[in-house]
C-alpha cells in the first residue's frame, strides 16, 4: 500500500490537538517492549482511534508516530 505520510501525520496531529494531548505525546516515550503499536495508554488508544479511517499498518502508524513526535521537537 502507497502512504502519504504528511497527510498521515497532520492527521495524527490533529487528533492528538483535538483531545488536547499534543504536549503530553510530545513527552511521551513507550515502552520498549510495545513501542507505540502495542501500547495500550489512554492517549495512544485515542491516537489509534482517531485515525483509524487512515487504514495504518503496524508499520506506517509506527513511523508516523515516530516522524511526528521529531517534527514536535
Amino acid at each position: 500500500m502507497n502512504f502519504n505520510y504528511p497527510i498521515l501525520i497532520y492527521n495524527m496531529r490533529n487528533i492528538l490537538i483535538q483531545n488536547n494531548l499534543l504536549e503530553a505525546f510530545k513527552k511521551y516515550t513507550p515502552s520498549e517492549k510495545t513501542g507505540y503499536v502495542y501500547d495500550t495508554s489512554d492517549m495512544m488508544l485515542k491516537l489509534k482511534e482517531g485515525v483509524i479511517n487512515d487504514k495504518h499498518s503496524d508499520s506506517s502508524f509506527s513511523v508516523c508516530c515516530n516522524m511526528l513526535k521529531k517534527s514536535l521537537n
